[in-house]
């Protein structure tokens, strides 16, 4: 049905020609999101021990087992996973207006690298981001669902500042309202 004009094909009565594409471009890569699960005491492995007892040494094993265990049973945490990630956050309330504040404890990545300042950092141009943006997207819809007017972060993450405020729109405190 060519009719030898270059992609175009005759056009029926009353509708304009259809151009048929020279070339079919190729698909767009698209991440398939790891689904984001609670964050239970068994769950922790040697990459992340090993992280906790860099940040807070002196506790056993054992110690953070329990610790975990607590936070994953408490309505005031939310203790999260997927893939390559792990976050904790917890509710505290303002002094004043006694609205709840989410506060951010860790944002680690299992991918994080250590840098010349010693420093646990995901570069924000890897791909290693997006685990962590994902568990910042979900501690969002939780913070919003238990009335929190504010989310403070960027105290304990392997994101750098430069995406945290990118994804977030500030560094250390995103207004949820």
């Amino acid at each position: 049905m060519d009719s030898g004009l270059g992609g175009i094909v005759r056009a029926r009565r009353g509708r304009p020609p259809k151009v048929r594409p020279e070339t079919v471009s190729p698909p767009v890569e698209k991440r398939e999101p790891v689904p984001v699960r609670r964050f239970l005491a068994d769950d922790i492995d040697a990459w992340f021990a090993m992280r906790l007892d860099d940040r807070w040494p002196g506790y056993s094993l054992q110690t953070w087992r329990g610790k975990f265990k607590g936070f994953a049973e408490s309505n005031e945490f939310l203790c999260i996973a997927n893939g390559s990630a792990v976050a904790l956050m917890y509710t505290g309330r303002h002094i004043m207006t006694g609205r709840p504040i989410v506060y951010e404890s860790l944002m680690w990545s299992r991918d994080a690298k250590q840098n010349t300042l010693g420093d646990w950092v995901v570069d924000d141009r890897s791909p290693e981001k997006y685990p962590i943006l994902e568990l910042y997207d979900y501690a969002r819809t939780w913070a919003k669902q238990m009335g929190a007017a504010r989310m403070i972060v960027g105290a304990c993450s392997d994101l750098v500042p430069s995406a945290l405020r990118e994804f977030l729109g500030g560094q250390y405190m995103v207004d949820l309202t």
